[in-house]
């Protein structure tokens, strides 16, 4: 599996988290690239299994990025729901690129967070610009 392949599964399932609404304000966010667009990432996202060394773990603690929203409200993206063969999968990918890169799992996670949200916003730009030019 390459970086892309991991890039494009997260920001799949990543997808089926919204619409999401803070429970605070009650903004909501429709999509991914609107919580880009209208919330500040809040530290690294931390992988709980792989910073505990469970690689493939059978009740997974699970992956978080927080993010705050304009009001100040701490939100949370997080792994649950995603199907453990996925996980794995990408869990294994995840150790073999902590280790030949010599980084810790939440700076890779950062990395991909960083990427993921760079491609979700491409995306973005792209649909709209196909909106816009005429038939």
């Amino acid at each position: 599996m390459e970086e892309n392949d991991v890039i494009e599964i997260v920001k799949e399932f990543i997808a089926t988290k919204f619409p999401k609404e803070c429970e605070c304000c009650g903004r909501r966010y429709d999509s991914f690239a609107d919580f880009l667009h209208n919330t500040f990432h809040l530290g690294k996202p931390m992988s709980y299994d792989a910073e505990s060394g469970d690689w493939q773990p059978v009740e997974p603690l699970g992956t978080l990025s927080m993010a705050t929203c304009s009001c100040g409200t701490t939100l949370a993206i997080s792994s649950s729901g995603m199907n453990v063969k996925t996980l794995w999968r990408l869990m294994k990918w995840a150790k073999t690129e902590t280790e030949e890169r010599g980084i810790s799992p939440g700076e890779l996670l950062n990395t991909l967070r960083s990427r993921t949200d760079e491609s979700v916003l491409r995306d973005e730009a792209t649909r709209e610009t196909e909106r816009k030019q005429p038939d």
